[in-house]
């Protein structure tokens, strides 16, 4: 895991790099706001992708076009992304352990409340493209680096009388995000784009990690 995250400072660098030789500064630079809905898969921790379904995936963008040179164009920018998770609760019930409520229970007798999972991630993005700006399909790669907030709602596992619950908790780290898309341009005001990443939460025990897919547009001023 270690190697992995080198890798990504490295690509980092080396994006800098080409930005800084291959694309000459605008003038006048292009902002863009960009809103996107989608979903995401959850990865990793391991019972978070078992039990926690796809996610509901919201997002709200700003950048700048910083160059625009032989070899494409590139933008900085910030992206913040709403990851809603609910529990299979189904999948979750027949997977616990009634008998630690009584030796006569079963799975189909127990309730569940509760487990809802958000995933908030605020990211630096540096956003690549080897196609020049106003063309009509400009395949691009995107690079992140922010703070991703992880909170587990109150999960509650009830039989007759007796419950047990999971109070939850919210943890921010920091985060990467890597990943590529398709730019659509319609006019000269607003593009269409189409966006896949993978995010990862940093931690020394367990990492959260992510893959939101979403289809969003941009609007240029």
């Amino acid at each position: 895991m270690k190697n992995y995250y080198r890798y990504i400072i490295l690509l980092s660098i080396l994006s800098w790099i080409f930005t800084t030789i291959s694309f000459p500064q605008f003038n006048d630079k292009i902002g863009q706001i960009s809103i996107s809905l989608g979903t995401a898969i959850p990865s990793l921790p391991e019972n978070f992708r078992e039990y926690w379904k796809s996610a509901l995936n919201i997002g709200l963008g700003y950048s700048d076009t910083v160059g625009d040179g032989n070899l494409g164009h590139a933008e900085l920018g910030g992206v913040i992304d709403y990851n809603r998770f609910t529990l299979d609760k189904n999948l979750y019930r027949n997977n616990f352990d009634a008998k630690r409520f009584s030796p006569n229970a079963q799975a189909t007798d127990l309730s569940i409340s509760g487990g809802l999972n958000e995933v908030v991630t605020i990211m630096a993005i540096f956003k690549g493209s080897f196609s020049k700006f106003d063309n009509n399909f400009s395949p691009y790669f995107i690079i992140g680096i922010g703070v991703l907030t992880h909170t587990a709602h109150e999960l509650s596992v009830s039989y007759n009388d007796a419950q047990i619950n999971d109070q939850g908790n919210s943890v921010s780290r920091l985060g990467w995000e890597i990943g590529g898309g398709i730019d659509f341009p319609i006019t000269n005001m607003l593009t269409l784009f189409l966006e896949g990443k993978y995010t990862i939460g940093t931690s020394t025990e367990t990492a959260t990690q992510l893959a939101p897919f979403h289809i969003g547009a941009r609007f240029q001023y």
